[in-house]
């Protein structure tokens, strides 16, 4: 009697390639018995539950990048997640990587961030000025400290908010294949073994 090898007698179920990185979120994801009648599912409702939330795909996982990194960047410290996560409560967005999104600020990253947004700032102020009232001159010099900071800090999250969402995409491609790629690989070695251990024991009987 033929036997195939012991590689190919215990075929692994094909999950998604996010499934093994992310196996410890999927342990540990909201699930409905673990919320359902409590304050926060009568809060926020069924929405709560939506697969996109909690389950990456390729749409879900960019837009949830890019809200993270949009609030990331924004001078929110100790409330850049909460904001990520609300933000991905109404527009769909993974939470996971809106959250991922928001350690692209971190203490050792924010002082350089902090500097280049307030030069941005300082940069695009003089261009702004034209458009000023008296009145908003007159408010503008109690806050001239932080103003560059602030206009950097906004323009600097709308634009790589934008810029992740195409990136994340072309990520997400670049890896889905590259595993695709990978599987196929294995699997045409286990054929080839297969097919070797069969002729073997042609050959034998």
């Amino acid at each position: 009697m033929k036997t195939r090898p012991h590689s190919l007698r215990k075929a692994r179920p094909q999950w998604p390639w996010w499934r093994t990185p992310f196996r410890w979120l999927l342990k540990t994801r909201l699930r409905r018995r673990h919320v359902h009648g409590t304050f926060l599912h009568r809060l926020l409702g069924e929405r709560l539950f939506l697969p996109q939330l909690w389950l990456p795909t390729m749409e879900s996982a960019a837009l949830g990048m890019a809200l993270g990194t949009f609030v990331g960047f924004m001078p929110l410290p100790g409330l850049q997640m909460f904001f990520a996560v609300l933000l991905c409560y109404f527009f769909r967005g993974n939470i996971a990587m809106a959250v991922l999104g928001t350690f692209l600020t971190n203490p050792f990253t924010t002082p350089a961030i902090v500097w280049g947004q307030y030069r941005l700032g300082r940069w695009l102020l003089p261009a702004m000025s034209y458009m000023d009232s008296g009145e908003y001159r007159i408010v503008d010099r109690s806050f001239a400290a932080v103003k560059p900071f602030l206009v950097g800090s906004v323009v600097s999250s709308v634009v790589l908010g934008l810029l992740a969402y195409p990136l994340t995409l072309g990520a997400w491609k670049i890896v889905a294949s590259a595993v695709e790629r990978r599987k196929r690989q294995r699997l045409a070695a286990l054929r080839a073994e297969e097919a070797r251990a069969t002729a073997k024991e042609d050959a034998e009987v």
